[in-house]
């Protein structure tokens, strides 16, 4: 199947708002358009939420540079360049200036077109979305286990969502599994147009292999379609492709992780993808 640029686009910018809009509600956070790239900054201990976005050709090079090191360059927040294999053979410039090395390469996948209806899922699991402020903390805390980090890595990013929601009574994106009352998984979804990214899917160790990380990743995507989304679109790790795969996603395309050399921690794959295990 080809997919159209505008579609591509579309992925694209919704891959960028969801770092961006965590950057944006998060104290101190950073987003800013260099080169044609784009940085966000969180300042959260976890790489994947503090990223710079070159999915096209850079307008300038140089500029761009100047952009991540007056966003990155004098800060000790671990980051990310999210490129593609295409637009990386291009960026040599920039990775040579921050001495990026290549972590890995992970699917982008979509979803089209979505059924209209919700299926059953596994017997005990149930799928909510998640109120503030009374859920918020807990579901940042179910995420963060299951992401096996540390639960205060996100508490910085809860106070900004709850700051800016505090006359919202529901988050329409953030979505809390249970099994028999008890909080098990997570996603999200970031809706940009038509399409419903799906992101921070988590199952708690000792969960996992049981279908809940399916079954929420579905909930959160056929609740895109019944709001008028018509695509969703979401990143995978490689262990989890298959996963995606029965419940309709199709691969689309590649995305290449880089990160300097210096200052390393906990890897992309445990703190970015090990949610992804459901």
């Amino acid at each position: 199947m080809s997919d159209s640029p505008e579609e591509v686009l579309a992925w694209h910018s919704n891959y960028v708002e969801a770092i961006s809009s965590i950057a944006r509600v998060t104290p101190g956070g950073v987003v800013r358009e260099a080169g044609g790239l784009t940085l966000a900054r969180s300042g959260l201990g976890i790489p994947a939420f503090n990223a710079v976005f070159a999915l096209d050709p850079p307008s300038s090079l140089a500029t761009a540079e100047d952009g991540v090191w007056k966003v990155f360059g004098d800060s000790a927040t671990r980051w990310l360049l999210v490129t593609t294999p295409e637009i990386s053979k291009g960026l040599g410039p920039l990775i040579r200036a921050f001495d990026l090395r290549h972590e890995e390469t992970i699917p982008g996948m979509a979803w089209a077109p979505l059924p209209e209806r919700v299926p059953p899922g596994p017997a005990g699991f149930e799928v909510r979305r998640v109120r503030v402020p009374e859920e918020a903390r807990l579901f940042a805390q179910t995420m963060m286990e299951g992401f096996e980090a540390r639960p205060a890595l996100m508490d910085p990013w809860v106070d900004g969502v709850r700051t800016q929601h505090l006359t919202s009574s529901e988050l329409p994106g953030w979505y809390l599994g249970f099994l028999s009352g008890r909080p098990v998984g997570t996603a999200v979804r970031i809706t940009t147009g038509d399409v419903a990214g799906i992101y921070g899917v988590s199952t708690l160790p000792g969960f996992r292999r049981r279908g809940f990380g399916e079954a929420i990743t579905r909930h959160a995507a056929i609740e895109g379609y019944q709001e008028g989304c018509r695509t969703s679109y979401l990143q995978s790790s490689k262990a989890g492709r298959s996963v995606y795969e029965r419940i309709g996603f199709r691969w689309v395309e590649d995305y290449q992780l880089w990160s300097p050399a210096r200052g390393e921690g906990p890897s992309v794959e445990s703190e970015q993808q090990a949610g992804r295990k459901g």
